[in-house]
């Protein structure tokens, strides 16, 4: 059983550069120039495919995929119910998980993110 919760921060970026693309889209649109208008018409169709499908926290029976912040960019990292020392939802966005180091996620619905992790790792405990 997986769950998915959409990334926040990577959801609000991308709505600000489609956004953008959309204000280059009626420029262009206006201006009559077709070859920057197919250019920014493929820029917003890849903004919205990534928008549609990355950046997913996805939560497994075992373990979880988080984003976290690495040098300058946001990668994705496994962390495993057992190596969770605690996790709390501070706000309606933000949630720390406690594990080898502190990560700060923010997702769309912190609450339902902590009462689903705590569901699967009932069921995880109840397995075992």
């Amino acid at each position: 059983m997986t769950k998915k919760f959409k990334e926040l921060r990577m959801l609000i970026v991308c709505l600000f550069i489609l956004i953008c693309m959309i204000f280059g889209f009626t420029k262009s649109f206006g201006d009559k120039n077709p070859a920057q208008l197919l250019a920014v018409s493929m820029l917003c169709l890849a903004t919205l495919t990534i928008l549609a499908t990355r950046f997913k926290i996805i939560m497994f029976d075992d373990s979880m995929i988080i984003y976290e912040w690495k040098v300058a960019a946001l990668l994705p990292a496994m962390v495993e119910y057992k190596n969770i020392k605690s996790i709390e939802a501070k706000s309606r966005f933000h949630v720390v998980i406690e594990h080898e180091k502190k990560s700060h996620v923010y997702v769309l619905n912190a609450y339902k993110f902590v009462d689903t992790y705590k569901k699967l790792n009932k069921l995880l405990k109840d397995v075992e």
